[in-house]
């Protein structure tokens, strides 16, 4: 039995739990490996304070005033207003919205100088 080693192929655990979240948002681990609502609060966090998105482009998109709430707060609001109160329904939202582009094409991470 041989084991190769590519691009692609990803370790049962991953240490680095904030790489994890950009992967999980990225859509390349899972959903059963990591809470979507979670995810989904690290990510408005996460663009709120890029410089090439901000809370603009998430007030704009959902017409809710992001800057003054947590992830979390801006997923109940978002929740209430467009998804009957349901969290977990609002997190699928955000991080499908993501993926196809709808904020921006934005990365995530800079590379290493």
């Amino acid at each position: 039995l041989d084991l190769l080693d590519a691009p692609g192929v990803l370790p049962a655990r991953i240490a680095d739990q904030a790489a994890a979240a950009r992967l999980a948002m990225c859509n390349d681990i899972g959903e059963a490996a990591y809470a979507v609502a979670g995810v989904a609060a690290i990510l408005v966090e996460l663009l709120k304070r890029l410089p090439t998105a901000g809370p603009h482009v998430l007030s704009n998109r959902y017409k809710i005033k992001a800057d003054e709430l947590s992830g979390e707060e801006f997923l109940e609001a978002l929740a209430d207003r467009l998804c009957m109160g349901d969290v977990n329904q609002a997190a699928h939202r955000v991080l499908k919205d993501f993926r196809r582009g709808a904020f921006g094409w934005i990365a995530l991470e800079r590379p290493p100088l």
